[in-house]
């Protein structure tokens, strides 16, 4: 009896991982671990050209190409405005640093930017198949919907260091940003298909 069994429980996860091969598009895998390994380390490299320490340093891609700066920007002036909106005067300092006037800044590093996050979204919308011009317009959300996060983030990290609020050693301000984007991801991820499929 207890060999029947053992041989009806193969049997069951034998199908179950039938069909798992089956759901699971491993061209879509490929397509999507690619480009996020691209799209990755595509952000350090192009950082370290357009650093003048750097060893590969181009002014040319510095000046007229850096969309790390411009992005950069991006995110100094919407955490600018969200304190504007609150009632909180700041200012930016220079093309890294905003500080609440008469109070403290935050240096946004390229860490800060949220470009890996950014990169798993692109990757994920990109190697799906449909209209480029779908794939343009969700790209476009998720980046916005993403810095959106970053600037409340920093937003709420100067209110903090303006108020001397202690910050916990269980969890700060990286881990409310990366909690928070996987969670905007997941949502992401799920209208995506949802509107995918409605459109389809």
């Amino acid at each position: 009896m207890r060999s029947i069994d053992q041989l009806l429980f193969i049997f069951r996860n034998h199908l179950l991982i039938k069909q798992l091969l089956h759901s699971f598009d491993l061209v879509y895998f490929l397509k999507f671990s690619f480009l996020l390994i691209i799209l990755f380390y595509f952000h350090i490299a192009f950082n370290g050209i357009i650093s003048p320490e750097g060893s590969y340093y181009s002014p040319f891609l510095d000046l007229y190409l850096n969309y790390i700066a411009g992005f950069r920007f991006l995110i100094l002036t919407g955490s600018k405005f969200i304190l504007y909106v609150l009632g909180i005067n700041s200012y930016i300092e220079n093309a890294q640093i905003i500080r609440i006037a008469q109070g403290p800044g935050v240096n946004i590093w390229l860490p800060c930017l949220g470009l890996g996050i950014i990169s798993f979204w692109l990757a994920f919308v990109i190697a799906h198949k449909g209209k480029w011009q779908r794939k343009l317009l969700w790209c476009a959300f998720g980046i916005m919907a993403i810095s959106t996060i970053n600037c409340i983030r920093i937003v709420m990290l100067l209110i903090a260091m303006n108020n001397h609020w202690e910050e916990s050693s269980m969890f700060d301000h990286h881990d409310f940003f990366n909690l928070s984007s996987y969670i905007l991801i997941y949502f992401l991820v799920h209208f995506y298909h949802k509107t995918e499929y409605i459109s389809g």
